[in-house]
């Protein structure tokens, strides 16, 4: 018996581009209902037909009504009545809730069914009716994943092009050396030349962040992640030779029946008031254009190795639905990456970078953290004094510890620490005198008017150097002393 699928139009995408993967290679014919709105309902029905015709060659039908509930009935009513002996397949998932329920009128009907895809990974449904009449819904045999095939590239073409936005693809994604380039980069922190180092120049037409997104790309061909886009450009019209870009995608992958949006940024950036709109604008975009292409199966991480999201941002992230990979997870990159596209197991080799980068110089070296000079001169206040206190504070931020130690010159060092609140002052300078004690000499302690944080300024002879900074190395991201 021939069988005919009816699908709704609209922004939402998605689920019709699900049902038409699972049930394309059953299907005689497809149905596509549209209002007249030429963004929100012509245009994805247009793209609905190019899809159904490039993925299975299906002979599509357009019909155009409005979006009330007795004129999607009428529509779909004339076409079952006008193909009889076929089998009717009615998607009621995209549209508005009042399209949806003209669909859903015909559940219970012979040889009709009618399915619904709940929001998120909940499945699909079939809506039926008992023998009083009353409405079911069962689950649906649709796999999550079966979307998997479809090549990434005319997914986005589906979901994002437009009548007058097209798409441009960069470089596909290739596999790279990465604990080479991790060790290379560790070691002075340019990624272009750690790139070359690890035997993959890349072009020097190629942006500042690319070699980071690459870097990310091969993890995700590392995870079996192959089905990716990098670079996806949305171009418009331009009054030059080429197009004007109005929004650019680092990474996308479709896998495990969702569309998952890679934001990369490695930057550099103040810690000032135009640093926070910024990042909420990072994420409000991020959100929208994880929306917008993958609706009910999209999802999106920011990825900032060397920026810390917290506070008020991070609860915003929540909200929106943003995945967040940060500084604090640096030592563990690859691991939450892995989490985030659900790759049940850690590659080896992905297991080794990540040991490469847990070391706090070697990661602070690799994601270049935020300017000091910047912090210094504005925490000067216009002084001919530089406070040492502050770049101090931002180097133990940034290696997620309590301390920091700045060899001043030759033997003289200065200590800067942040002290326990549970732990009087007295009980603090003998546990740093004691902690010192092995390596220095002439040690001068003082405490802030708070006593949250102890300065102290001491001389390590030259024979106990390498033990002492063998000392530190063993507290490197963690507390400097024992619990006092």
């Amino acid at each position: 018996m021939p069988n005919s699928l009816v699908l709704l139009a609209s922004e939402q995408l998605w689920p019709n581009i699900h049902s038409v993967e699972h049930l394309g290679p059953q299907l005689d014919h497809v149905y596509i209902y549209h209002t007249g709105h030429p963004e929100k309902s012509v245009g994805p029905a247009r793209r609905l037909a190019n899809f159904c015709n490039e993925r299975f060659q299906l002979k599509t039908t357009r019909a155009e009504g409005t979006a009330t509930p007795e004129a999607v009935a009428r529509q779909i009513g004339a076409g079952i009545e006008g193909t009889p002996g076929h089998s009717w397949i009615i998607n009621a998932t995209g549209g508005t809730k009042p399209m949806y329920d003209g669909a859903a009128s015909f559940r219970g009907r012979p040889d009709v069914r009618v399915v619904y895809r709940e929001f998120g990974r909940t499945g699909w449904f079939a809506l039926g009716r008992t023998d009083a009449g009353l409405p079911t819904a069962t689950p649906f045999p649709l796999p999550i994943e079966v979307t998997d095939e479809i090549p990434v590239a005319l997914l986005l073409r589906t979901l994002w092009e437009t009548d007058t936005l097209r798409l441009e693809f960069g470089d596909a994604p290739t596999k790279l050396p990465l604990l080479k380039v991790a060790h290379a980069v560790a070691v002075d922190g340019k990624w272009r030349e750690a790139f070359a180092t690890a035997g993959v120049p890349l072009a020097s037409k190629t942006s500042g962040g690319d070699p980071f997104e690459r870097y990310v790309a091969a993890a995700l061909l590392e995870m079996d992640v192959t089905n990716v886009a990098h670079s996806v450009k949305q171009v418009g019209p331009s009054s030059g030779k080429k197009g004007e870009k109005t929004q650019e995608i680092d990474l996308i992958a479709n896998y495990k029946g969702r569309l998952l949006v890679f934001d990369c940024k490695l930057t550099s950036e103040g810690v000032d008031e135009s640093e926070s709109g910024n990042i909420t604008t990072q994420l409000r975009h991020a959100a929208q254009t994880a929306r917008q292409i993958g609706g009910i199966g999209g999802e999106v991480v920011l990825l900032r190795p060397n920026r810390e999201v917290s506070g008020a941002f991070l609860e915003l992230a929540r909200d929106l639905r943003v995945r967040v990979i940060d500084k604090r997870d640096r030592g563990c990159f690859f691991r939450r990456l892995a989490e985030f596209v659900e790759c049940p197991v850690l590659p080896e080799v992905l297991r080794q970078v990540d040991e490469v980068l847990a070391h706090p110089p070697s990661a602070l070296c690799a994601f270049e953290p935020a300017s000091w000079a910047g912090s210094m001169a504005r925490g000067a206040g216009g002084s001919p004094v530089v406070d040492l206190s502050i770049p101090a504070g931002d180097w133990a931020r940034e290696c997620c510890q309590d301390w920091t130690v700045v060899r001043i010159r030759g033997e003289l060092h200065y200590l800067q620490l942040r002290s326990p609140e549970v732990v009087s002052r007295v009980r603090l300078r003998e546990a740093v005198n004691t902690a010192l004690g092995p390596f220095a000499s002439r040690v001068e302690i003082g405490l802030s008017g708070s006593g949250n944080t102890l300065y102290a300024v001491f001389t390590v002879p030259a024979a106990n150097d390498a033990d002492f900074r063998a000392f530190l190395a063993s507290r490197t991201g963690a507390p400097l002393l024992s619990q006092p």
